[in-house]
């Protein structure tokens, strides 16, 4: 047997994986390992878990730059990007690369339904952890807040723009109260950064409420919201978490863990935030009026009574005024006979006197004469 070299021996083996498969196949894998080269190609590798070992298998994978842009479009219209741990189902050919002698995946396509189809699993298996956990119901038992003073947690952009500018245009510079806490919304950091910022703004015993919000974008963008970190940053938060991530057809576990969700960050600044200080302030207005309004009627009917008792003084009075004119034209009577009896007494004493001194003279007289 003539021995051969390395290189051919190669060769001979990618022509017999050449002939083996000689039509596209699906291959479905987490993705590990990623990396773009200048030129365009991405590489990756695709791992599996061995059924009843544990041990992971892996494929490497490459993607010309020819098939990069459809492979990335396709993943982006289903709401995803091409990153490590993302489960997708590549497309193509299997080859042997006689650099390295290693087999690998020639991807030409992509199937989204598989991603699609392992992220709902992810996000449905999430939410039930949570669920029995009782982590989900968290966020809902806390008061329902007055909101003065709001935490911004989210990238610089125009969707926090937009809530600054609502917040100053809906009433004087005090009337609300911003904490701007900057966040990465998407990449492989964007997790991470998201869940800690929750933390530390939760910290803040000041807030009373958090607003969790992004400035819109692809889908894509929305992979950090349905993460577990996330997720849990947002359930053992003890300020009230509101999210606004997109728009009406976005849902993330981060909206099945907030207290309130809105599509957008000028809705939730307008409904979750303005509306309800505005009715909060209407409410106390017409507690206010109304106290006044009470006031008014009490001091009324205090008037009404005290006039009415004043009335009852002036009849008390006159009737008080009366009774001492009467007692008094009583008196003048009463010492009008008084003046009457003692001057027909006196008169009877002087007659009776006079009686006397006669009697006395006469007596007199008759004596002097016998």
């Amino acid at each position: 047997m003539t021995p051969m070299h390395v290189s051919q021996a190669l060769r001979i083996a990618q022509e017999a994986v050449a002939k083996t498969t000689p039509i596209p196949i699906s291959v479905t894998g987490t993705v590990t390992d990623l990396r773009k080269a200048p030129v365009g190609h991405l590489y990756c590798k695709l791992a599996d878990n061995q059924r009843g070992t544990g041990t992971a298998v892996t494929l490497s994978v490459v993607v010309f730059a020819k098939y990069a842009p459809a492979i990335l479009a396709a993943l982006k219209e289903a709401g995803f990007e091409l990153r490590n741990g993302l489960a997708v189902s590549f497309q193509g050919t299997l080859d042997l690369w006689p650099a390295t002698g290693q087999v690998q995946l020639k991807a030409t396509a992509i199937d989204p339904t598989v991603t699609i189809g392992k992220s709902v699993l992810t996000r449905q298996k999430l939410l039930e952890q949570l669920g029995a956990s009782g982590m989900l119901k968290h966020q809902k038992a806390l008061r329902e807040p007055l909101p003065l003073t709001v935490g911004l947690v989210a990238p610089d952009g125009a969707g926090s723009n937009d809530v600054v500018e609502l917040l100053r245009a809906a009433g004087p510079d005090k009337t609300f109260h911003l904490h701007r806490y900057r966040a990465i919304s998407s990449g492989p950091r964007a997790a991470y950064s998201i869940a800690s910022t929750i933390t530390a703004a939760g910290r803040n015993h000041s807030l009373d409420v958090i607003l969790l919000t992004r400035g819109g974008g692809a889908s894509t963008e929305l992979t950090a919201y349905d993460s577990e970190a996330v997720a849990r940053a947002i359930c053992e938060c003890p300020v009230p978490v509101y999210t606004a991530l997109g728009h009406s057809t976005d849902s993330t576990v981060a909206d099945q863990c907030a207290r309130a969700v809105a599509h957008t960050p000028s809705d939730a600044a307008e409904r979750l935030i303005i509306e309800p200080v505005n009715r909060a302030h209407n409410l106390l207005r017409n507690e206010a009026q109304a106290l006044v309004n009470l006031a008014a009627e009490t001091v009324r009917q205090a008037q009404r009574q005290l006039a009415a008792l004043w009335e009852a003084v002036q009849v008390a009075h006159a009737q008080v005024l009366r009774i001492t004119a009467t007692e008094a034209q009583h008196r003048q009577h009463v010492e009008a006979v008084h003046r009457k009896s003692r001057t027909t007494v006196y008169a009877l004493a002087v007659v009776v006197v006079a009686l006397l001194v006669i009697l006395i003279i006469v007596l007199t007289t008759s004596q002097g004469g016998s």
